[in-house]
């Protein structure tokens, strides 16, 4: 059922320097860079008032294979103060062929959904959030 991962999310406590070590350290490729706040995001994420800048990385070249595999997402939460000992773990995203197949599993399981399945910006994928049993954040991700 799982095609594969399709990237793992961390949130940092300051832009410049995770930049600095993703980026400029280990030679990641920003391709986005983005800030998002409002109605959307927040139902996407289960929480109230979310506001954050989101930066993905990737690893290669665009033009090789590993660089759509491998891509990381960092998050900073301009709202949210961190606590000098945090999980810096956010959510890991999995791209699936039928995201309503995988919502009625989940629901047979008694696994519910952060929010009802929406659309990115684009168009280009239906995604839904759920917890996994240890309160972990999962993104499910159909190609449209």
């Amino acid at each position: 059922m799982i095609k594969n991962i399709r990237h793992t999310g961390i949130v940092i406590k300051d832009i410049d320097k995770a930049l600095h070590f993703y980026r400029d350290i280990l030679g990641m490729k920003v391709i986005k860079q983005e800030r998002l706040s409002g109605h959307q995001i927040s139902a996407l994420l289960g929480e109230k008032d979310v506001d954050l800048t989101y930066i993905k990385l990737a690893v290669g070249e665009p033009t090789s294979r590993s660089y759509v595999s491998c891509l990381l997402e960092l998050y900073y939460f301009h709202n949210l103060i961190l606590p000098p000992i945090v999980p810096t773990f956010n959510h890991i995203a999995l791209t699936v062929s039928n995201l309503n197949e995988v919502i009625f599993k989940f629901s047979r399981e008694r696994i519910p959904l952060t929010c009802i399945p929406q659309l990115d910006k684009q168009g280009k994928h239906l995604m839904a959030f759920c917890r996994d049993y240890d309160d972990n954040l999962i993104e499910i991700v159909e190609e449209l």
